[in-house]
């Protein structure tokens, strides 16, 4: 039988990755404790509905509150749960309180959500808005190339999310100094109100380069590291645009641009392999928009833009310089015609 109990903190969202410590602000904090996970099984305050992905760290479920909120409205929201095996890893456990506390700090149309934090049968979980649409990996394995002025809004969505993620500040003013270090399509979801929202703040808040456990956990997708981050040395907001800029070329080229057979030879290509301008392996994306994505990638951080704000601003720049100029309802009508393919939705 389940024993829940739920208690509110109201505490600074911080993170100290010497102590091992976490403080949430305005989040949830629910424990629980009980058998095996599956359809129908309840965590913390919620129902698990079906699941909507998985990853070597944790899998995804949609929830349903068990109990109607206020005036009787129902919404589901996304549940993440860790692993068994990486709930016993310390690391792990330390990942997940960390996102937490990030979540509390970062409001923005384009983040996805954090509302709250848990354990159930010993593993925690993070409870997170549900967004109705699939990740952009799911989106471009549905279908033939996403048109270029979708690419443009996709991407300008990812740089404005990006951007409140890195500006990010602790209620004593204090900066997160965040990097996610994970942005890469798998971590881009975009929904059918065709705003696409950037998730999974765990990774680089650590300042990981490697994971702990290695069964636990892939330290980001390595085809979109930067040559700092594959080198291991000290991160910051750069390696975002610079991963941003990597999901932008491969919307262009239609493409991958460092995936290869080996995570070996991908960071080798991460490293030194030449990058062809996007436009000189599909013409028909324009040169305007390929010249930023190449700036964006780089291989010194000097020479990429400083920001993503800065990365955004030069991609809407040179889109309206070749007559683009995508809304949220061409998203959202791109959406709703890939979704009879696209694979199941997560977050």
């Amino acid at each position: 039988m389940l024993a829940s109990v739920s208690r509110r903190l109201q505490l600074d969202a911080s993170f100290d990755a010497d102590a091992s410590t976490v403080s949430h602000r305005g989040i949830d904090v629910t424990s629980d404790a009980g058998g095996e996970l599956g359809k129908g099984s309840a965590v913390g305050r919620y129902e698990l509905l079906a699941p909507l992905g998985s990853g070597g760290m944790a899998e995804v479920w949609r929830a349903r509150p068990r109990r109607p909120g206020t005036k009787g409205v129902v919404r589901d929201v996304a549940i993440k749960i860790a692993r068994r095996a990486c709930a016993l890893d310390l690391e792990s456990r330390r990942m997940f309180h960390a996102e937490a506390a990030i979540g509390a700090a970062i409001h923005h149309a384009n983040v996805v959500d954090v509302l709250e934090l848990g354990e159930t049968r010993g593993r925690p979980f993070l409870v997170m808005s549900l967004v109705d649409g699939p990740t952009l990996s799911r989106l471009l394995a549905s279908g033939p190339p996403v048109p270029v002025e979708i690419a443009v809004a996709v991407i300008g969505d990812v740089l404005r999310g990006l951007h409140a993620a890195h500006e990010a500040r602790q209620t004593n003013g204090a900066s997160f100094d965040l990097v996610h270090g994970d942005v890469s399509p798998q971590n881009v979801l975009v929904g059918a109100d065709g705003l696409a929202r950037i998730c999974d703040f765990g990774v680089a808040r650590l300042g990981l380069t490697r994971p702990p456990r290695t069964e636990c956990l892939l330290a980001g997708k390595v085809s979109y590291f930067a040559p700092e981050q594959a080198m291991g040395e000290p991160l910051d907001r750069r390696v975002d645009v610079f991963a941003a800029g990597v999901i932008l070329w491969e919307l262009l080229a239609a493409a991958p641009l460092f995936r290869s057979s080996s995570r070996d030879r991908t960071l080798e290509n991460v490293l030194v392999a030449p990058i062809t301008h996007p436009s000189d392996v599909r013409s028909v994306a324009p040169r305007a928009l390929g010249d930023v994505a190449m700036r964006a990638l780089s291989r010194e951080p000097s020479e990429r833009f400083a920001t993503s704000r800065a990365f955004g601003q030069a991609l809407a720049a040179a889109a309206r310089a070749v007559g683009l100029a995508p809304s949220i309802d061409d998203v959202a009508a791109f959406v709703e015609a890939r979704a009879a393919n696209a694979p199941p939705t997560r977050t």
